[in-house]
């Protein structure tokens, strides 16, 4: 018996040693590298260096403990075996992690910290001349290495004051401006720890009888600030209150108050429910909330108040804090937004003010929800009170604003009701402004007006589409809406009418690009003739507002002709600049929208048209040498045309399923040219390899 207990004792600490060893494998170059440098911090005792490095293998051995025998050398017992083979792989890196840590430093770090008789500092330790002396000794050790020499301090801070008091010595160390960058590495080396560690390190708190307060203090929740709700220390405290079987919303809820007041409470609830990270805890928070409301019987008015909602009426619809009264009305199964809109009425608004506070409110990120389902609420009061579109016009006192008619917020309204009424907006309201004296022509002067103003734009381009939709709708064609504008009456300043911008945008609708254009031209054609044309063409080019329209036309009169590209080339001279020729990018814009123009049936011969004939000019690789040279001058003063041939050259270049490769051929060269070339068509042979299909 005796000799089997022997054999099973050896047997255990076979077990130890090999477990040991493969820890040690891990670690062991590192671990070995740093001990024959000889860098550790020795003792100040000279007999006691030959025996530094079998100190060092006792490093899981408490120094205090001097009853232990050889079999329990390595690991500390059947409980370390146990979780450490349980624990797998991960764990195993772990420990082997902490081994190397543990080898190269802990023991002469521990046996330093009492030499420098850093433990007997009563206050400001961080400050203290034994805690720096320390400090060097430990980055000495670890070779500067500023993780590992944290790690080591940390384990020595950790052991010798617990994590309580080693919590206030860094947040006194925080304060002063010499010992605040450590003090917040330590920090968060140490919540990062306790992290990491995860269960265990719960478990540990709770064997130590740590109170939820007391790990609340030490994580710092308490200065994460806004970002409290998506914290991850947060998640762990939450999850320690759990093992303690307390309620973790519940105790949150409690810490919270005391911070915040109702209002607060409840704006850092919406915009935290805005955020995935936060989101799920936020929600629970503000259903616990609802929940002690309605158990203390706290009425909507009450909750109204003390949320502060009846402070300012004029900012009310912007505020996120309405999201949590709206959420609380209708958990008492009651309708928020007739309370609201009684609210509101209370305050003395008439329907006039309160429009034009939901029209202000209506985008709002936050409220922009409930505000829509507030002025629906509006809306079938107007209904039930029988407003026409007619007296609600004049009662929100559009008939007053004239050619100011789009910029009064309140049109939006007014349209918006028209459509609640299954009305056709634009009808009635072409029917309603002409009993001010105003038609669809002035209308649509009106829009164009609005749509050059920033604050009035998408208001004009609302009702502009209202516009052309009905013109649409009846069918009507480009030349009836030309005449119907009275266009044809306009003669050569027909550019310059106020409503060409509407007969241009009705083109653009109902015509397919690019026959657009060419409806356009055929329409002033006819009314015009070719010599008339030409020479309203010819003035408009002058004129900045009318120049873009003038220019597209111009191609038309050219395609109308027959003009060859050669002709037009040569018509803007630039067959006198040579190879300079794009130092000239306005008239080589023009040639090349032309060719585009007159290969725009052909779709696949139009793309290349441009860079082929320029190609067939000037030689395919002399071409690529202009475009990167030309580049390089900065010659282009309309943006964009060089870069766009150079585009179409290398689109070409791929569809001749050429590669970076053969365009290293083209230009085996190495001068600046040929190599910037070479860089830009790998570029863009990366970027559009998968996606360009032509």
């Amino acid at each position: 018996p005796v000799t089997m207990a022997i054999d099973s004792k050896r047997k255990l600490s076979y077990v130890h040693v090999l477990l040991a060893t493969l820890a040690l494998l891990i670690c062991a170059s590192e671990a070995l590298s740093v001990i024959n440098a000889n860098k550790l911090i020795r003792s100040s005792v000279p007999s006691r260096r030959r025996h530094t490095f079998g100190r060092r293998l006792r490093a899981t051995v408490d120094d205090t403990d001097t009853n232990y025998d050889f079999e329990d050398r390595g690991f500390t017992g059947i409980t370390k075996i146990k979780d450490f083979t349980q624990a797998g792989t991960k764990k195993l890196q772990k420990l082997a992690e902490s081994a190397k840590t543990k080898l190269t430093s802990k023991p002469t770090i521990d046996q330093s910290f009492k030499q420098f008789k850093v433990h007997k500092v009563k206050s400001n330790v961080f400050e203290s001349k034994q805690f720096q002396a320390w400090a060097k000794s430990v980055a000495k050790a670890t070779k500067n290495n500023q993780d590992a020499a944290d790690t080591a301090m940390l384990a020595t801070l950790a052991t010798h004051y617990g994590d309580e008091t080693l919590a206030s010595i860094i947040d006194a160390a925080k304060l002063v401006t010499s010992t605040k960058s450590m003090a917040t590495r330590l920090e968060n080396m140490q919540i990062k720890q306790w992290m990491d560690d995860g269960d265990a390190q719960l478990n540990k708190w709770a064997a130590d009888g740590k109170t939820g307060d007391v790990v609340y203090k030490l994580l710092r929740i308490d200065t994460e600030g806004s970002n409290l709700l998506k914290s991850p220390k947060l998640k762990t405290w939450m999850n320690y209150m759990t093992k303690l079987h307390k309620d973790p919303y519940d105790v949150l809820l409690y810490k919270l108050k005391p911070h915040y007041d109702d209002a607060g409470l409840a704006k850092m609830l919406v915009l935290s429910k805005k955020d995935s990270a936060a989101k799920t805890v936020a929600e629970k928070l503000e259903t616990l909330q609802f929940e002690k409301w309605k158990n203390n019987e706290k009425s909507v008015a009450d909750v109204f108040k003390f949320l502060k909602l009846n402070e300012d009426s004029t900012t009310l619809l912007k505020n996120p804090v309405l999201n949590t009264w709206v959420a609380y009305v209708e958990k008492l199964n009651k309708n928020p937004y007739e309370l609201l809109f009684s609210a509101i009425k209370s305050k003395g608004f008439d329907d006039v003010e309160l429009a034009k506070l939901i029209t202000a409110a209506k985008q709002d990120m936050h409220t922009g929800a409930i505000v829509g389902k507030l002025e629906q609420v509006q809306f079938q009061k107007w209904a039930r009170d029988g407003k026409t579109s007619g007296d609600l016009f004049k009662y929100l006192g559009l008939y007053k604003a004239g050619d100011k008619l789009l910029e009064s917020p309140l049109l939006n309204n007014w349209l918006s009701y028209m459509q609640m009424l299954r009305k056709d907006p634009y009808a009635q309201l072409v029917f309603t402004i002409k009993k001010s004296g105003f038609d669809e022509i002035d209308l649509a002067k009106i829009i164009n007006t609005a749509k050059q103003d920033p604050k009035t734009s998408a208001l004009a381009g609302q009702v502009e589409k209202l516009q052309l939709d009905k013109w649409s709708a009846d069918m009507k064609s480009s030349e009836d809406i030309f005449k119907f504008l009275r266009l044809d009456k306009e003669g050569d300043k027909v550019f310059e009418s106020p409503v060409w911008g509407t007969w241009a945008a009705y083109l653009n609708k109902r015509e397919i690009d690019p026959d657009a254009d060419l409806v356009m031209f055929n329409i002033l054609r006819n009314k015009f003739g070719d010599e008339g044309l030409a020479n309203m063409v010819t003035k408009a080019k002058q004129v900045e507002s009318t120049r873009e329209v003038a220019e597209k036309l111009q191609l038309e009169l050219w395609r109308a002709n027959a003009h060859s590209s050669d002709y037009i080339f040569n018509l803007l001279k630039l067959n006198e600049k040579g190879n300079k020729i794009l130092e000239s990018p306005g008239p080589l814009s023009t040639w090349v929208a032309y060719v585009r123009r007159v290969n725009s049936f052909n779709s696949n011969r139009g793309k290349f048209q441009p860079i082929l004939l320029l190609e067939k000019r000037f030689g395919e690789k002399e071409l690529a040498q202009m475009f990167v040279n030309s580049k390089s001058r900065h010659y282009a003063s309309k943006p964009g045309i060089i870069e766009n041939l150079q585009e179409w050259q290398f689109k070409k270049w791929m569809v001749q399923k050429k590669k970076p490769g053969d365009v290293n051929k083209m230009f085996p060269s190495e001068d600046l040219t040929s190599l910037q070339i070479k860089y830009e068509f790998k570029n863009f042979y990366k970027e559009n390899v998968d996606i360009l299909m032509i």
